[in-house]
């Protein structure tokens, strides 16, 4: 627990998010051993934990005081640690700030699997899924044994941007359809992102993810597509903006001339 603490409160400071509600190491202390203590009730059994009252200071060691100690290089200041710069690489700040919102959600953590596995770190996809099947989750358990679960979790994305767009948190909605239509393959995922940037009037962003669905097999991407292609050159006229054809096919993110998509990697 103190760990996870600790990497949740460095990611939220490299991030910029506010650490202030997320609580200190004492404050979690005191909560664990306040559910410990309310579960012991449940159960009849007298409670083993220790007491609910603040945890006593730490005698000073026999070593210099801390104000003697070196400063670090500048370099080193307010760099997260090991463990945090890990989580970022693997899940991206939007999956960190899920995990800090939701730290005991099974359902996030299903998700975050799948944010692991789509994005290529296969080990920490695993490790979320087993957990999560452990505690009884139907689809983790069925994105473990399915014979085809990138496939699987392109679908679970998709599903994960469904419902986040729904909850009008469409900056989320975004991170899950980009995953499951890119590298995941899932054309609907690619047509509902072309949407979304439709709505936001970003019609380069809209064109690129319309043609990518369009290429995927998806039923109503073409003529979405022929409709924002007519839009874009009646407003630029004479300029060649037609995306090449092997970028359709391709796995590599939206060039930086089409505005409004997330950077790749996906954070």
């Amino acid at each position: 627990m103190a760990s996870f603490v600790t990497a949740c409160h460095a990611a939220a400071e490299q991030t910029g998010l506010p650490t202030e509600t997320m609580g200190t190491l004492m404050d979690w202390h005191a909560r664990w051993c306040a559910a410990r203590a309310d579960q012991s009730a449940v159960d009849g059994e007298p409670s083993t934990e220790p007491s609910r009252e603040p945890m006593p200071p730490t005698p000073p060691s026999p070593g210099p005081a801390a104000d003697d100690k070196p400063p670090l290089p500048a370099e080193d200041v307010g760099q997260p640690d090991e463990h945090a710069q890990r989580m970022l690489e693997v899940y991206g700040r939007t999956g960190v700030r899920l995990m800090k919102d939701c730290p005991f959600d099974v359902k996030v953590g299903v998700s975050l699997a799948v944010t692991a596995l789509l994005r290529g770190y296969a080990q920490e996809g695993v490790q979320q899924l087993t957990e999560a099947a452990q505690a009884g989750h139907g689809d983790a358990l069925e994105l473990l044994s399915h014979p085809r679960r990138h496939q699987m979790a392109a679908d679970y994305a998709y599903r994960c941007g469904r419902g986040y767009q729904r909850a009008d948190r469409v900056d989320v909605a975004m991170f899950f359809y980009r995953m499951a239509a890119d590298p995941g393959g899932h054309p609907e995922a690619a047509y509902q992102l072309a949407l979304i940037h439709q709505d936001k009037e970003e019609g380069w962003s809209a064109a690129y993810w319309f043609r990518i669905a369009a290429a995927r097999g998806h039923h109503l991407a073409t003529a979405a597509f022929d409709g924002i292609s007519e839009q874009l050159s009646h407003a630029h006229p004479g300029e060649s903006w037609m995306l090449p054809a092997d970028m359709v096919d391709s796995a590599q993110p939206p060039p930086p001339f089409l505005t409004g998509d997330p950077p790749a990697p996906l954070m």
